[in-house]
Formats: structure tokens, C-alpha cells, sequence
């Protein structure tokens, strides 16, 4: 078995298909915080390449590169877009949530996070949900270019999250749309 080596540390990675129907890694770092591309099956057949033969495809510069950032975490690539989240920069409270059109190699939007680090990310149909600090927001991506902010769980989160260490990184939300929340975390979407 070969090995792989980015030369730079990776927080966190998703894999998605490239239009040519290859599986691509994108990575994030939190040093750099480079959004990177590699390519790990064989376009042809679709088989997963050994190490060896992984190719990085392109490396785009994020946040980091422009001083808006000291680091990237968390990586969802959806529809040819890659939405990151960010740390934040000395004197800034809180940290962004970024998109970045592959293709184009370029930062289309970017956000404030709504609560001190964004440190979780997950996506859910054409909805992007972010943690992090006492907060979670839910950005509409069905059109990636023309994302959205629709929702932050703000004060129900805040009730929630009373205890030392605790952060909605790590907690998981039920998902009750037009309901009454329900336990273990009182987020509304």
C-alpha cells in the first residue's frame, strides 16, 4: 500500500463526482487553509486508485490566503461548489462560512458565523446546516451561487447549551419542521 502526503495537515474532506465521473477528495486545512482536490479513481474504469496514483487536480486558495481567515475546518462540496468553514482573524468575534465555485477557483459568497467558531457542517438535501459556539445555521443551497442564511437556532440554543464545554459542535439536532421541537436539542429549521 503507497502512501499520500498533502505536505500540509487536512481537518476535513468530502468526496464528490467530477463531471467527467471521476470521485474527487476535496480537502481543508486548517494551516494554509487550501481547499485541495485530488482525484482517487480511475476515469476510465471508476476503480479506487492505490495512494501512488492519486493526483492532485487544483488547490484553491481560501479566506487564509486574503487575511480574512487564520484556517479552514470543515468541507461539503455540493453541485460544483465547495461551502467552508472558516476560523476567525485576531480582533474578529466569530469565524465565516464561505463558497467556493470550483470551476471558477473563486470565493462567491461569504458569511459571518453567527456564534464564535464555525465547527461542524453538515448538508441535507438543499439545506447546509453549521455549528459551532452556542448557535446553528441553516443556509438554503439550492442555488450554490445564491446562498442563502434561512434560519439560526439562537436563543433555544443558547437555553440548551448551559453547561461547561458544551458546543453545538458536537450535539445533534432533531429536525421538526413545523412541530414543536423535541429533545435532545431544540433546534427549529
Amino acid at each position: 500500500m503507497g502512501a499520500f502526503n498533502l505536505g500540509y495537515p487536512v481537518y476535513d474532506l468530502d468526496v464528490y463526482s467530477s463531471d467527467s465521473g471521476q470521485q474527487v477528495i476535496a480537502a481543508v486545512s486548517p494551516r494554509g487553509a487550501l481547499v485541495t482536490q485530488i482525484a482517487v479513481t480511475d476515469a476510465a474504469t471508476g476503480a479506487v486508485l492505490p495512494p501512488s496514483r492519486w493526483r492532485v487536480q487544483q488547490t484553491i486558495a481560501t479566506p487564509t490566503a486574503w487575511g480574512l481567515s487564520t484556517g479552514c475546518n470543515r468541507i461539503r462540496v455540493r453541485a460544483g461548489h465547495a461551502f467552508v468553514s472558516c476560523f476567525n482573524i485576531a480582533g474578529q468575534p466569530h469565524g465565516i462560512v464561505v463558497v467556493v465555485d470550483l470551476a471558477a477557483r473563486a470565493v462567491l459568497r461569504q458569511f459571518p458565523f453567527v456564534d464564535e467558531q464555525p465547527t461542524g457542517m453538515l448538508v441535507i438535501g438543499k439545506a447546509l446546516f453549521v455549528a459551532g459556539g452556542r448557535d446553528v445555521m441553516v443556509f438554503n443551497i439550492t442555488d450554490p451561487a445564491r446562498t442563502t442564511v434561512v434560519a439560526t437556532c439562537g436563543a433555544p440554543c443558547q437555553r440548551a447549551l448551559v453547561g461547561p464545554g458544551q458546543n453545538a459542535h458536537s450535539m445533534g439536532c432533531v429536525l421538526a419542521p413545523h412541530s414543536t421541537p423535541r429533545p435532545p436539542f431544540p433546534c427549529r429549521c
